[in-house]
């Protein structure tokens, strides 16, 4: 029995505080608490720092570094069990690598957490102090409550840039140095003011050109006045010739021709007279003829119906009305781009302050799972000054059981060197063949179930009359065996000598006192173990909670500027604040 209880105590100690080593770098989707950050599954995280923390995400499951190992726990040193989430009977149910289960209902949990909870933003507000301190090495965010890193707001803040310049053929706008959108519209504003003031000078030449044309269409008319008047007067003439026919004959008398061919004057002094004749005349109007319209290429002038220049600017007022009206519609939406750029820059700043207080608030998170790890540091010493306090009291319920093992193996070791000579003198332990049958022969007594025993002779002893044993009984409260004789006295023998229950008794007694003992020591360990379990849970529980705040914060600031950044895309379709507003005038038929 005493080897027995000795057995059960090593294997409850070997339960209860065996560690099973652990290489982290074959675990997968661990999450830092404390130490150097996880960035992939199989790499190997030397050095660590003496209390390094990580928890296992797919298992629930805590490794931590005692110095030269990775351990695993899963929430205190007992190992070789697994923790469960029972949502469906909502319990909390750890399993051992025998099979044993403990269910631990939610309700039990929650009426032994304290609901005193407080965000980062009270906390600090009572005077603490984050001291500048940097959370570092916290993991990638997935949930919406998780915490957001430096790292994960400039990349979402740089996801969520659009696209600035279209990819597509034939765009003219490029991307600048800066990364905005970029149109060098120099040339084409070159070309403009170019056609500008080609439009105005050819405006006026056209005006020239009309006021000509009614000078030369008043020549005209002039000249076919005076054409009629030169015919009359021809007919007149021709007249008068037939007429003076005499007179006409002189013309062929060299004396009277005058050799003066140059029209100087007007007078009559020479024959013939210097008066224009018709075929000068209409020498002179063919002369005086002007070109109307150009025959240079790309002249837009054309000739009329009635010969006289022709443009019609139909199309190019047309287009001109078009660009005025698209000109105050951009006008409009330029001044509409504006106020939503000063509106994002407004949101840009805002969100920048936002990011500040989040960086601040992380600082401050920082410290407070700095303290955090303090105090599991803590509850770790206290876990371990318990470890020590239950070694101890192992130790003295062992001592004490040697002690008691000592006692009864000196008990044991009488009884058996008792029982020994008892063996030696009777052959053999058994209480239930001491009494042996008897025969009488005459006046000999002879034990039958013994062959070698010897014959008693009884002559002396008895008379003629034969006599016979009776019935043996053995009285076990006096430890007395009584035989009866045939007609005669019977006799009996006390027995106990051989009896040693009490010593047995007393043994057993004290075996059973020192299970107790150990037992209760046990349990008091244990009882120990789960309390510091249940602090370092309540005091990571905390810290998450202030992480999953500090995320939510950020990533409402990211989507707010996300949403900014796209309403100003799709009202101005670019980022430039270069190429926003161009004014354009059109007065008459100029535009500028």
């Amino acid at each position: 029995m005493k080897n027995g209880i000795i057995i059960i105590v090593l294997l409850i100690s070997g339960f209860a505080f065996s560690q099973t080593t652990i290489n982290l770098e074959n675990q997968c989707n661990c999450e830092v608490i404390k130490g150097t950050d996880v960035t992939a599954p199989g790499v190997t995280f030397y050095p660590a720092d003496l209390g390094d923390i990580y928890i296992n995400t797919d298992t629930g499951i805590l490794y931590f570094w005692d110095g030269d190992s990775w351990e695993l726990t899963s929430g205190n040193i007992v190992t070789n069990k697994e923790f469960e989430v029972d949502t469906e009977n909502k319990q909390l149910v750890i399993t051992d690598s025998d099979g044993g289960q403990v269910h631990v209902s939610f309700d039990e949990i929650a009426d032994a957490i304290d609901k005193d909870e407080q965000d980062l933003a009270n906390v600090l507000g009572e005077g603490a102090d984050a001291n500048g301190i940097v959370i570092t090495n916290l993991g990638i965010p997935t949930a919406n409550q998780d915490a957001a890193t430096k790292s994960y707001v400039d990349g979402a803040i740089t996801a969520s840039n659009q696209t600035i310049v279209s990819g597509d053929d034939d765009n003219d706008v490029e991307v600048g140095s800066d990364g905005g959108a970029f149109y060098d519209d120099a040339v084409l504003q070159s070309g403009v003011a170019a056609n500008t003031t080609n439009i105005t000078t050819n405006t006026e030449d056209i005006l020239t050109n009309k006021a000509a044309i009614t000078t030369n269409a008043t020549d005209i008319t002039n000249l076919g006045t005076r054409v009629t008047t030169n015919e009359t007067n021809i007919t007149s003439n021709t007249t008068s010739i037939g007429t003076n026919a005499d007179a006409i004959a002189l013309k062929e008398d060299a004396s009277n021709k005058s050799a003066d061919v140059t029209l100087a004057d007007d007078t009559n002094t020479k024959f013939p007279t210097e008066l224009a004749v018709k075929t000068y005349v209409d020498g002179a109007i063919t002369a005086s003829n002007q070109t109307i319209v150009s025959g240079d290429d790309d002249n837009d002038v054309e000739v009329g119906s009635d010969g006289g220049a022709f443009y019609d600017d139909a199309v190019l007022q047309s287009g001109v009305a078009a660009n005025t009206t698209n000109i105050t519609t951009n006008t409009e939406d330029i001044l509409t781009n504006k106020a939503a750029i000063t509106t994002n820059a407004t949101d840009i700043t805002n969100l920048g302050t936002r990011v500040t207080t989040n960086e601040t608030n992380i600082t401050s998170n920082t410290t407070s799972i700095g303290t955090n790890a303090d105090a599991i540091a803590a509850v770790q010493s206290d876990v371990d000054a318990n470890e020590i306090a239950a070694t101890d009291a192992i130790a003295a319920v062992q001592s004490d059981v040697d002690t008691n093992k000592a006692a009864a193996d000196a008990g044991i070791l009488a009884n058996t060197n008792a029982l020994a000579a008892h063996e030696s003198a009777d052959e053999d332990l058994s209480a239930t063949n001491e009494i042996q049958d008897l025969e009488l022969t005459g006046d000999k007594l002879k034990i039958t179930n013994n062959s070698a025993a010897s014959e008693i002779d009884l002559s002396g002893y008895i008379s003629s009359d034969d006599q016979d044993l009776g019935t043996a009984s053995l009285d076990g409260t006096t430890n007395t065996l009584s035989i009866g004789i045939e007609n005669g006295k019977g006799t009996s023998v006390d027995l106990s000598l051989l009896e040693e229950s009490s010593e047995i008794a007393a043994v057993q007694s004290d075996v059973d006192a020192n299970e107790i003992a150990a037992t209760d020591a046990i349990a008091a360990v244990q009882s120990d173990v789960d309390a510091n379990e249940a602090a370092a849970t309540n005091a990571i529980a905390a810290v998450q909670s202030d992480v999953d705040t500090n995320k939510a914060a950020a990533d409402a600031g990211i989507l707010a500027n996300t949403n900014a950044l796209a309403a100003h895309e799709s009202a101005d379709e670019d980022l430039s604040a270069t190429n926003e507003i161009q004014d354009l005038e059109l007065t008459g038929d100029k535009l500028k």
